[in-house]
């Protein structure tokens, strides 16, 4: 057997990895979106090339995230 030949096995776990990742649409992103989201969601969000509005809505949240924060 050719280590050519692509294993039932690769196929399925690309499937699963395909199905199992959550993708949000960036034009269909809403405050209520970026209020669930986590924060290492949006600070990857804001690596990507969104829309300047989403940019600020997300960086708001952010700082808002990080105020509440208590200080130990």
């Amino acid at each position: 057997m050719p280590f050519d030949h692509t294993s039932p096995y690769t196929e399925y776990n690309d499937l699963i990895k395909k199905a199992m990742t959550f993708q949000y649409q960036m034009h269909d992103f809403t405050y209520d979106d970026v209020l669930k989201a986590s924060d290492n969601y949006l600070r990857s969000c804001l690596k990507e090339d969104i829309s300047p509005e989403l940019d600020d809505m997300i960086t708001k949240e952010l700082y808002v995230r990080e105020q509440r924060r208590p200080i130990n």
